[in-house]
C-alpha cells in the first residue's frame, strides 16, 4: 500500500474505522477483477488472489468468528477462491515462463512446442476445475459480508501486534530451514512466510500506526526473487511430467530442457540466499514494530526501519 492516501494517527484515531474502509476498498478490487479471473486471464487471476490474501489478513483481526457468522463464511469463501485459482494461475505463469526460457536457452522449436501443447491442455483442465469449485460461491453475497464490518473490527492493535510477532517467527523458522543446499519445498515455505508478513505489515500501514512503505517494499523485492524461482520450479515439474507422458525419445529430449531449467533454479537460489540478510532486517523491524504497536502513544514516529543493503545478484 505504498501508494494512495496516507492515514496519520492522532489522539482520536479509530484504527478499526481505517481498517473497515480498507477492507471495503479491497473487496471492491476483488469484485472488479472477478470477471477477468473467471475468464482465465492471468492478470485477473493474480489480482483476485492478492485481494483474497489481503482480505483474509484483515478479517483475521475481526472479533471472534463465532460472534459474526458472516465473517466466518467470508473467510471460508476467500480461502476457497484462493485455492481454486491457484492451479490456473501457476500454469498460466508457466506458459509465459516457458517462452522466456526458450529465448534464454535457444531450445529447438519442436521440443518447446511439445511442452506448450502439454501446458495448454492442462490449463483447460484447470479452468474447468476452477469453474466447478467456484460455482457455489456468490461473489456479490461475499461482497455484502465483507462490507460494513466496522463493529467486528474493534481493538485491532493488540491482535495485529500478535500477528506480526507470529508471522515474523514463521519467517525465522522458514529461513532456518533454507541453507546453501537447493531444496525447492523449503524455499516455497519461506516465500509464503514472507508474503504473509508483508500483508500483515500492509495492515499496520492501514490502521494509521506507522508508515511501513519502505519495509513492505523490501519484502516485495524479496518476494520477486523467490517468486521467480518458484515459477521456474513449477515449469521444471511440468516439463518433466510432459516428458514422462510421451515416448522414450521425448523423455530424453525434455530431460535436457529440464536440466537447463534446474541450472537456472540453482543459480537463482544462490543469488536469493546471498541477499538473505534483508530477510533478517525485515524480521527485526517487524518485531520492533509489534512491540511499539501496543504502546499507548497515539503516534508511532521515528520507527527504525531496515538499513538499505546493496542488492546481491
Amino acid at each position: 500500500m505504498g501508494g494512495g492516501r496516507r492515514v496519520i494517527a492522532h489522539a482520536t484515531t479509530r484504527p478499526d474505522r481505517f481498517l473497515a474502509v480498507r477492507l471495503n476498498e479491497e473487496a471492491l478490487r476483488l469484485v472488479k477483477a472477478w470477471p477477468h479471473a473467471a475468464s482465465g486471464d492471468a492478470e485477473g487471476l493474480r489480482r483476485v488472489r492478492v485481494a483474497t490474501r489481503r482480505l483474509r489478513t484483515m478479517l483475521a483481526l475481526a472479533a471472534e468468528p463465532a460472534d459474526h457468522p458472516g465473517i466466518r463464511r467470508a473467510r471460508r469463501d476467500l480461502k476457497a477462491i484462493g485455492q481454486a485459482l491457484g492451479r490456473s494461475r501457476e500454469l498460466c505463469v508457466a506458459r509465459d515462463d516457458l517462452a522466456r526460457a526458450e529465448r534464454a536457452h535457444g531450445w529447438a522449436r519442436g521440443d518447446v512446442a511439445a511442452v506448450e501443447a502439454w501446458l495448454d491442455r492442462h490449463i483447460v483442465k484447470a479452468d474447468r476445475a476452477r469453474r466447478r469449485r467456484l460455482r457455489p460461491i456468490d461473489v456479490r453475497a461475499l461482497m455484502d459480508r465483507l462490507t460494513a464490518r466496522e463493529p467486528a473490527l474493534t481493538h485491532v492493535k493488540a491482535p495485529l501486534s500478535e500477528m506480526l510477532v507470529r508471522r515474523a517467527g514463521e519467517v525465522v523458522h522458514a529461513r532456518a530451514g533454507c541453507g546453501p543446499v537447493y531444496e525447492p519445498d523449503r524455499l516455497h515455505v519461506l516465500r509464503i512466510a514472507l508474503k504473509k508478513l508483508r500483508y500483515a505489515l500492509e495492515v499496520v500501514d492501514t490502521v494509521g500506526g506507522a508508515d511501513t512503505t519502505l519495509l513492505v517494499g523490501g519484502l516485495k523485492r524479496l518476494q520477486r526473487r523467490f517468486g521467480r524461482l518458484h515459477d521456474r520450479q513449477v515449469l521444471v515439474a511440468e516439463v518433466r511430467a510432459c516428458g514422462a507422458s510421451g515416448s522414450a525419445h521425448q523423455a530424453r529430449t525434455l530431460d535436457v530442457l529440464a536440466s537447463d531449467l534446474e541450472t537456472d533454479c540453482r543459480r537463482w537460489h544462490g543469488a536469493a540466499m546471498a541477499a538473505a540478510g534483508a530477510i533478517d532486517d525485515s524480521v527485526a523491524s517487524a518485531r520492533r514494530l509489534a512491540a511499539v504497536l501496543v504502546r499507548p502513544a497515539p503516534v508511532l514516529s521515528g520507527l527504525p526501519l531496515p538499513s538499505r543493503r546493496r542488492q546481491v545478484g
